[in-house]
């Protein structure tokens, strides 16, 4: 199963580490200008970080929307 998180501050970035550790296929996306920043933070994880939203939703079984 493969868990799309779009919005990966501190609520989706918690979530997205919590599927991570249970062994959940994770992909997420924020706002572009965060995007190095994502990677970095991910670099020991297999969360995937994704560029558009729209690619997240079209890969994921189920989808969560962490925004304001």
């Amino acid at each position: 199963m493969v868990i799309g998180i779009v919005g990966l501050g501190d609520m989706g970035m918690l979530y997205a580490k919590i599927f991570d550790k249970a062994a959940y296929k994770v992909l997420g996306c924020d706002l572009p200008k965060n995007y190095e920043k994502l990677l970095k933070e991910t670099s020991e994880t297999k969360i995937r970080v994704l560029l558009k939203g729209s690619d997240v939703v079209s890969q994921a079984d189920i989808i969560l929307f962490c925004v304001e």
